[in-house]
């Protein structure tokens, strides 16, 4: 069944939902990502990230561990989840301890933040069902 009180109309000014052109919402989403590219935050991860990429081994190491533990993260949590985490963490706490990826991970966690944060107001704002998700 489809939604009756969604519409969507191409007009000679652009694309329209619902009574507001798309070309608002870009214009406003261009305004967020300039704030958001220029925001002291996002400028320190950017310095973080250029300092930890100019040892490419420790870079690989720790984009190698990123990658694992998005994956052990993004899978079905269940008993054995907490022991692989520890085990990836001991695998790598050589690189992790080092003060360039301290320093990494946290602008990255204050980036992520800022984007969750981002999220979080535009689906609470629409007021989408995301009770699939528990």
């Amino acid at each position: 069944m489809l939604c009756t009180n969604f519409y969507a109309q191409n007009t000679a000014q652009g694309w329209r939902i619902g009574g507001i052109f798309v070309e608002t919402i870009l214009q406003q989403a261009e305004k967020m990502k300039h704030h958001i590219s220029n925001s002291k935050e996002y400028l320190y991860y950017k310095e973080c990230q250029k300092k930890l990429k100019k040892d490419k081994e420790l870079y690989d190491k720790v984009n190698e561990f990123r990658k694992k533990n998005f994956e052990l993260q993004s899978c079905k949590q269940d008993e054995s989840t907490l022991q692989e985490a520890e085990q990836l963490y001991d695998q790598y706490q050589e690189y992790l301890n080092q003060e360039s990826v301290i320093e990494f991970f946290d602008a990255e966690r204050k980036i992520c933040n800022i984007m969750r944060q981002v999220y979080d107001t535009l689906a609470e704002a629409l007021e989408f069902d995301l009770d699939f998700l528990e």
